[in-house]
């Protein structure tokens, strides 16, 4: 038999070119991509927002020295006298006092860290009102001096294009608008020269208010794009090092958890000499449960206990850790003798209320669990394993003389050595 000849390729290489570049231009698309919901782009903003303060005091320094430049330049006769008009001081101060201002409201905003979006949304209207305003008087002034023709003088409301299109300010909404507001006073200050002044090479000023408002747009959009590509990349570390460091069925830690939160605590508590509680905990009678009632039941009672402990109140800094099958490591800082004993009864007394009804042939009615405490001051020699090991010991003195109870050891406190069992 004769079998067919394979489909041809066709070259999609142009196609999935204008694919990839389409999100940096195009947010809602880039939003999809990347899988950001409406609450996540709100804090996007904010981030982008932050970033863009630093562009916009840069610029603002910039427009203020350039303010000055120009108040300097009028003052001391540089300009030629038949050039200079009321739009060049306009135009002049315009950058002097928005820049200066902007300037000192951006410092506020940066050095202080300051949250308020109020506060940066004033810094990028004035920063951005002064830029406008000084480049739209800059642009009448040549219609006022006779400079109609582009290639005759180049209009100082180019030269602010750049700036204009660099320091966008960091929240969606504002870009839009402060774009469309600049393409309509652009569109009128042109629609204005050509009827009243005449003005020649009407069509490059369009252009170039068109391209400014694009470039404008596009610059946002690849900004986003950027901030989009950070937010996706940090929520997926962060999801990749919560699998690595979680329990995937109860949520606790795991034993690279362990390691990590270890790490991060060892030597603080050490320096401090932290009294810490450790708590192994083991569920009584689990194997029978799981032949009775199948073992996706007993994954749900091994979810509902890690639930239960962790939302236990009146003790803080409580932390789980899976430590096998239906073993549980608990972990609680900042803890002193009383406060112990009074944490692992609120333990064993939190899975019991639960009344998960136990099979038969088991000693009590509902699912209980047997604990082992070891209360230590953490110093010089300690070791976490011996901790551990200690706390394990107790586990097993709990089981050994009977089920639902705990059994508790003290070690380097005033009243060293000290055991209890309930």
């Amino acid at each position: 038999m004769n079998q067919l000849p394979p489909p041809k390729k066709h070259d999609d290489s142009r196609r999935t070119l204008f694919r990839e570049f389409l999100p940096i231009v195009f947010i809602p698309l880039a939003m999809k991509d990347f899988g950001i919901s409406k609450s996540d782009f709100r804090k996007i903003q904010d981030s982008t927002s932050k970033h863009m303060s630093f562009l916009s005091l840069i610029g603002s320094i910039s427009a203020f020295v350039a303010g000055i430049f120009f108040a300097c330049f009028g003052l001391f006769g540089g300009w030629q006298q038949d050039k200079v008009n009321v739009y060049s001081w306009i135009a002049a101060f315009s950058l002097l006092v928005g820049g200066g201002a902007c300037t000192i409201l951006l410092f506020i905003v940066l050095l202080f860290k300051s949250e308020s979006r109020p506060l940066r949304l004033i810094s990028d209207i004035l920063f951005h009102a002064s830029l406008a305003l000084g480049a739209l008087a800059f642009f009448v002034a040549d219609l006022k001096n006779g400079d109609l023709n582009l290639g005759d003088s180049v209009s100082g409301s180019i030269a602010f294009l750049l700036p204009l299109a660099l320091c966008q300010p960091g929240y969606w909404l504002e870009a839009v608008l402060f774009d469309i507001l600049y393409l309509g006073g652009y569109a009128s200050i042109i629609a204005y020269g050509s009827a009243v002044y005449g003005m020649h090479s009407i069509e490059v000023y369009a252009v170039c208010a068109i391209a400014f408002a694009v470039a404008s747009y596009c610059t946002y959009s690849a900004y986003s794009y950027v901030e989009f590509q950070r937010f996706y990349i940090d929520n997926r570390n962060e999801d990749l090092l919560s699998k690595s460091t979680h329990d995937s069925l109860t949520g606790a830690r795991n034993r690279n958890g362990l390691r990590l939160y270890l790490e991060d605590r060892l030597l603080p508590w050490s320096h401090r000499h932290e009294r810490v509680l450790a708590m192994m905990l083991d569920i009584d009678d689990f194997k029978l449960y799981n032949d009775t009632f199948g073992h996706l039941k007993g994954d749900d009672v091994l979810c509902d206990i890690v639930k239960a402990i962790v939302g236990i109140e009146g003790f803080h800094h409580i932390h789980v850790f899976r430590y096998g099958g239906e073993e549980f490591l608990i972990l609680v800082s900042h803890i002193d003798e009383p406060t112990a004993y009074a944490c692992i009864e609120a333990v064993r007394v939190k899975v019991e209320s639960l009344e998960i009804k136990a099979p038969e042939g088991a000693p009590c009615k509902y699912v209980t669990v047997s604990l082992g405490g070891s209360l230590w001051q953490i110093g010089e020699g300690y070791l976490f394993h011996n901790h551990i090991e200690d706390a394990d010991e107790a586990l097993y003195e709990a089981k050994k003389s009977g089920k639902n109870r705990w059994v508790m050891r003290v070690h380097n406190l005033p009243e060293e050595g000290n055991e209890e069992v309930k």
